[in-house]
């Protein structure tokens, strides 16, 4: 039986991507169109979700993804002009 969940996203812009880590896991990626991404907990009570923000992109974010060896690791992608998009390694999650 599946179970969903609302998350309290605590940002007016909206949500552009999600990715959770294989296999049973609590925490998942949120990439949104103001070019934040956040990392949520969802053992936690829905106002406290949020752990972490990255504000390092300037625009809308296309995909967020965890890295598929390190699982602190994950990748965005976001739109530099309607013909190229820029990939990058993003900070590593402490």
């Amino acid at each position: 039986m599946k179970h969903s969940q609302v998350l309290e996203t605590n940002s007016d812009s909206p949500v552009t991507a999600i990715a959770s880590e294989r296999g049973p896991s609590s925490v998942l990626l949120a990439s949104f169109a103001d070019g934040v991404i956040k990392v949520f907990d969802r053992r936690l009570e829905e106002e406290d979700a949020v752990v972490r923000s990255f504000n390092e992109h300037t625009n809308w974010i296309q995909n967020v993804r965890w890295h598929p060896q390190f699982g602190n690791q994950f990748l965005s992608a976001r739109l530099v002009s309607v013909f190229a998009a820029a990939m990058g390694w993003l900070k590593v999650l402490h």
